[in-house]
């Protein structure tokens, strides 16, 4: 049983589908969860190069210069 995690993943099998239910991510089979994880490592690491294009910019002025 999970007790604290980032991201669930869920695996559908033979003990019923409440993994699934309970789950931010469900796969069918366990060879699913590569590719699950380079996607969302990906997804992640655009998302931060997005909020730092978008945040240091303005920021950059008040940098001290020497």
């Amino acid at each position: 049983m999970i007790q604290a995690a980032h991201v669930g993943v869920g695996i559908s099998g033979q003990e019923g589908r409440q993994a699934v239910m309970s789950s931010d991510f469900a796969i069918a089979q366990f060879r699913f969860l590569e590719r699950l994880l380079l996607d969302h490592g990906r997804w992640s690491y655009k998302r931060i190069g997005r909020m730092v294009r978008h945040k240091a910019p303005p920021n950059l002025p008040t940098l001290p210069t020497q």
